[in-house]
């Protein structure tokens, strides 16, 4: 094993692995070394005591804290040097890549308000250097936006941006062989009614697709995408989709399995995560969020409680751009819970609770999006460690700050 694979295998357990792999990786290089020396020359590798330098590249100010304005998010920069190769680099616990050089860049996503930004690194003789960042992000409300001017404008009237939503909410199938999800009715019904209704500012009910469970076919969701979206929205609306259900990987592809698929066909009866994304990509507006809390394992485990996992990191990877956003229910390696004390899914009940209020830090009457992505990380993470459980949502795309996603009647 070379030492670049170390660093790039994925180790989800725990360091362990990753200290035992960088052993058997020193005893790999010592037998050579001695090997090519000859048995007579001892062998006494030098120990590294010396921390990695961790020089910050992006932003040019690391001292005192640093206002972000107008920004969803960051980009961190820079670079780790060592006498000794590098193992690791990490943003606030998470691995993150770097070249042989040991640059690396990452985007990274800022809560409103204060963030530290804590990077550390280590070589492979376990020496840790850590550099923190303080920054503060500052947002600006975005506009108040009725029910009736997301409906559409009257005849005559100027152009104003119009609202649309998808949800899509499968919980039992045509195959016997998948088994059914417990709250996706429920989630999708309480999805539906906060979309539809006029004092939270979202869409007219004309502006909403609603697919449960038999209406969710792989034809009628395919005409959705194609026809009744592809013919209403513009650049100047806003789309959200919902969607929830199970999913399976075949062929080294990942599917969104339809009410009518057939888990031993998929490719022929299902909907390919890739298919998905290039539809959502045909989409003309410019700001289109998907909230997607499903299940995509090849088989799903009756426990004391129900899950939904996804075995792909980035489900959507190809769905890429400006006001593009993608919020999971958990990472690829997670599984995301649903528990009868809520009645939903974790990951969807929390997203409903915050687009009707809670998720309002600033008690403005607004939710945005990063509002409502703070509240719902929070609270899934939390809630879901009480049940012993690791689930951790995910956000992918760009956009900037002050995407509104509802208003709420203040009292």
């Amino acid at each position: 094993m070379h030492l670049q694979d170390i660093r790039t295998k994925a180790f989800e357990k725990s360091d362990l692995a990753m200290i035992q792999a960088v052993s058997a990786w020193r005893d790999d290089v010592a037998i050579k070394t001695k090997t090519s020396l000859g048995s007579q020359t001892p062998l006494a590798p030098a120990v590294d005591r010396t921390p990695p330098e961790i020089t910050i590249l992006h932003p040019k100010t690391t001292r005192g804290i640093q206002t972000v304005r107008e920004k969803t998010g960051i980009l961190i920069a820079g670079r780790v040097r060592d006498e000794s190769p590098v193992m690791w680099v990490r943003i606030n616990g998470e691995n993150i890549a770097f070249d042989q050089d040991g640059r690396f860049p990452k985007n990274w996503f800022l809560n409103i308000r204060s963030n530290t930004i804590n990077i550390m690194a280590s070589d492979i003789d376990l020496n840790t250097a850590e550099i923190s960042l303080a920054i503060a992000k500052e947002i600006a409300a975005p506009p108040r936006m009725s029910a009736e001017r997301s409906a559409g404008p009257a005849a005559g009237a100027d152009e104003a941006p119009r609202r649309y939503a998808v949800v899509i909410w499968i919980g039992r199938y045509q195959d016997r062989k998948i088994p059914s999800l417990r709250y996706t009715v429920a989630d999708a019904g309480a999805m539906y009614d906060v979309l539809t209704d006029p004092r939270y500012g979202f869409s007219s009910a004309g502006n909403v697709k609603l697919l449960i469970d038999r209406e969710a076919s792989t034809r009628n969701i395919r005409g959705v995408f194609d026809n009744w979206l592809a013919h209403r929205v513009r650049a100047e609306d806003s789309v959200i989709i919902d969607s929830a259900g199970h999913g399976a990987p075949e062929a080294g592809r990942t599917f969104g399995v339809t009410h009518d698929a057939d888990i031993e066909n998929l490719y022929g009866t299902a909907i390919s995560n890739d298919d998905l994304s290039k539809k959502l990509n045909r989409i003309a507006s410019r700001t289109v969020i998907v909230f997607l809390d499903s299940c995509y394992s090849a088989a799903t485990v009756n426990r004391g409680w129900h899950t939904r996992s996804l075995t792909e990191k980035d489900p959507f990877r190809h769905f890429k751009g400006e006001g593009r956003v993608v919020i999971t229910s958990s990472n690829g390696k997670q599984l995301a819970l649903e528990i009868e004390a809520c009645g939903h899914g974790v990951f969807s009940y929390y997203l409903i609770q915050g687009l009707i209020a809670k998720a309002d830090q600033d008690r403005d009457g607004y939710i945005i999006l990063d509002e409502n992505w703070d509240y719902l990380k929070r609270n899934v993470k939390n809630t879901a460690n009480q049940y012993g459980v690791h689930q951790t949502p995910i956000i992918d795309g760009r956009h900037g700050s002050g995407i509104l996603l509802s208003n709420y009647p203040q009292q």
